[in-house]
């Protein structure tokens, strides 16, 4: 373990510029917001530990009828310091618990019932974890953050090409590009191209007029249209679900149940606040809102005051309005 009595010596001729951070902080904030540990239950942010068992529960049998819904956790005392532990050859730990109710939807009758899920490791002072008496540490790992990415190639004549991807924090990565004969592609997970437009009729755009007015480009849009041998939905769940799942015979509940688990499962597929945040900030979604008129009432969900009435012109005022009020969907006319 450290010992808080060594001191550092600094042999460096180049004074410093700015006070160097608490590196460690990174991973000690980090894991007290992932625990939430002295938070009230009910006052808990959806996020860690918090988040993992609302997105598991709750749990059906298959016949339906019995329920397991998550309530709450607790985490208890340590049984040892961690200086205890690392001299003993033990691990500092906390027992976790979960609140959960049992369910049966034939007679009415919930039960609550506390259930000891194991021993979790806590973090030390130092930004670690004696596992067994070792002192364990966390090892930061730069990923790609959740967003959309553009990119340009040239091809063989020099021409350019230009492509992005869409990258979840959490599901499928979709990769959107234009091929030589100016073709809109798209590839699902780095697997095999299909049209764009084929992808658009399994979200449910089954004809042709209705994808040309999704976009402004209408010369593009045709071109890859006549490249889409698909006419329906049906057809194009099926011909998705050839080019990911070759090996299995396409059914109508499996073609389907793909495409939701892909992109429109919330467990499976989520984008996050901060990919969110930057692919509306990268595609202008504010401002191409700006005089539109609302469709419906908006909301607040905070105080559920309507913040703009239906048939409303959107101006500035009411734009961020609906952003401070965390809003992601608005009907427009």
């Amino acid at each position: 373990m450290h010992n808080k009595h060594n001191q550092i010596k600094n042999y460096s001729k180049i004074p410093e510029l700015c006070p160097i951070p608490n590196l460690l902080d990174i991973q000690k904030i980090s894991f007290v917001s992932f625990l939430q540990r002295f938070v009230p239950p009910d006052e808990r942010k959806k996020q860690g530990l918090q988040e993992v068992f609302i997105n598991i529960f709750p749990i059906q049998d298959f016949t339906g009828n019995l329920i397991l819904d998550f309530v709450s956790y607790s985490l208890g005392e340590c049984k040892d310091s961690a200086y205890g532990c690392w001299e003993k050859g033990g691990t500092y730990s906390t027992p976790l618990e979960v609140k959960i109710n049992l369910i049966s939807k034939k007679t009415g009758e919930i039960k609550e019932q506390d259930v000891f899920m194991g021993e979790l490791p806590l973090m030390t002072e130092n930004g670690g974890f004696v596992i067994n008496g070792a002192e364990r540490v966390i090892v930061n790992q730069l990923i790609r953050s959740p967003g959309i990415y553009f990119d340009e190639e040239k091809n063989e004549n020099s021409k350019s090409l230009y492509k992005f991807k869409i990258i979840p924090n959490r599901g499928s990565w979709l990769e959107f590009g234009f091929d030589s004969s100016d073709m809109i592609y798209v590839r699902i997970d780095k697997k095999r191209k299909i049209p764009a437009t084929t992808l658009l009729r399994a979200l449910g755009y089954e004809n042709n007029e209705e994808i040309v007015e999704l976009f402004d480009y209408e010369e593009i849009v045709k071109t890859t249209l006549e490249k889409d041998n698909t006419t329906n939905e049906k057809e194009a769940l099926i011909e998705i679900f050839r080019r990911l799942r070759p090996s299995e015979p396409p059914t109508e509940r499996n073609t389907r149940q793909l495409i939701y688990r892909l992109l429109l499962d919330p467990k499976r597929y989520d984008l996050a606040k901060v990919g969110r945040y930057k692919i509306n900030r990268k595609l202008n979604f504010g401002d191409r809102i700006l005089g539109k008129i609302v469709a419906a009432d908006i909301v607040d969900p905070g105080n559920n005051k309507i913040i703009v009435k239906a048939e409303e012109r959107i101006n500035q005022k009411i734009f961020s309005a609906i952003i401070n009020s965390g809003i992601e969907k608005v009907k427009v006319l």
